[in-house]
């Protein structure tokens, strides 16, 4: 099977966008049936993405896999300014898309995506970061995603860094996710059934509820743990929101749904449940800064997640899907540092 491997960055190389990446995605002068699709962003300079981008090019061509990634040298190390990156402006949010139809699995992975820290309109029901498939497995891993203030407000309002709506199972795992925050019900990671959730860290996702007459659900939620999904080796911890003097409520995790295994968890307050998860963590024993401005979500070598989480080798299954492995990108041993984990 034929392999073709485009690069994404400045002029002297294949492209200057992501959107334009995607868009070329079922041009039958570069693909054929099988291909794998693959873009690697460089650090030259910044990217920006400006509003929805859907990634759902090669169902034309019958690309059997799309993986936007970063080469090795060019990956961020868990810190920010670190590799490639992607500013987000005016609202900007990818999402892995599939048409009724189908298409192949997609993988995105090893950007840095900033909002700034600046309050911008994501739309409501969003998210940084979407999975939405109709017949294929998505993997969303290894991003660093900071700085993200929704300001929309509806009702019903659902916002999350990572989100996933998805009719087979989908990944999200070896994400780092800090400083973010909705007006309304905002999960750090919001996954869908039949999903896995691993070796995420959650930091500082806040709800920031304003004047606003109507209904919805007033939560910060680090992690949203819906039916059927495998939640291991995660931390989730700094869940807050701004009080004034409304009914709100904060998990660092939230269990939605019944069939979900939750084991191996850590969390600020008392919400990770199930065996061998540990709570009542603080910050100040677990990273190494959360200064802000120069965060490093490392832990320490004393915290008590080292040593506390299972190893998972290099994929995990849920239901009929194993997804994790080589298949769908960089494996799920492979942590921030792109060092082979063990555990925590």
């Amino acid at each position: 099977m034929a392999t073709v491997t485009k690069s994404i960055g400045t002029s002297s190389r294949d492209y200057s966008t992501i959107a334009a990446w995607d868009a070329d995605l079922d041009n039958t002068a570069i693909y054929s049936s099988s291909d794998t699709g693959q873009g690697e962003c460089y650090d030259d300079s910044a990217f920006s993405q400006s509003g929805y981008q859907r990634l759902d090019g090669g169902i034309t061509v019958g690309l059997s896999k799309i993986i936007l990634t970063v080469p090795v040298g060019q990956r961020h190390d868990g810190t920010a300014d670190s590799g490639a990156k992607v500013n987000l402006t005016s609202g900007g949010r990818f999402v892995l898309w599939y048409q009724s139809s189908g298409g192949p699995p997609r993988t995105m992975e090893w950007l840095e995506l900033d909002g700034g820290d600046s309050e911008q309109d994501f739309d409501s029901n969003s998210f940084i970061v979407g999975i939405s498939t109709a017949g294929q497995p998505g993997t969303v891993s290894h991003l660093l995603i900071h700085g993200c203030h929704n300001t929309r407000v509806n009702n019903g309002n659902m916002y999350g860094m990572i989100a996933g709506n998805i009719s087979q199972p989908g990944g999200i795992f070896d994400n780092i996710i800090y400083d973010c925050s909705g007006r309304l019900r905002t999960p750090g990671i919001g996954g869908s059934s039949n999903g896995i959730i691993c070796n995420n860290t959650v930091y500082k996702i806040g709800m920031t509820y304003t004047s606003y007459a109507g209904d919805g659900s007033r939560e910060a939620i680090g992690i949203l743990c819906p039916a059927n999904c495998v939640i291991k080796n995660n931390i989730a911890i700094g869940t807050y929101f701004e009080d004034d003097g409304h009914d709100h409520e904060k998990y660092d995790y939230l269990v939605s749904g019944a069939g979900t295994v939750g084991t191996y968890n850590l969390s600020g307050d008392s919400t990770a449940s199930g065996s061998d998860s540990i709570t009542g963590v603080s910050t100040a024993s677990l990273f190494i800064s959360t200064t802000s401005g120069s965060e490093d979500l490392h832990i320490l070598s004393t915290s008590s997640a080292v040593g506390a989480g299972e190893d998972l080798g290099t994929s995990v299954t849920s239901g009929s899907a194993t997804l994790g492995g080589s298949t769908y990108g960089s494996p799920i041993n492979r942590d921030i540092n792109n060092g082979d984990r063990n555990g925590f």
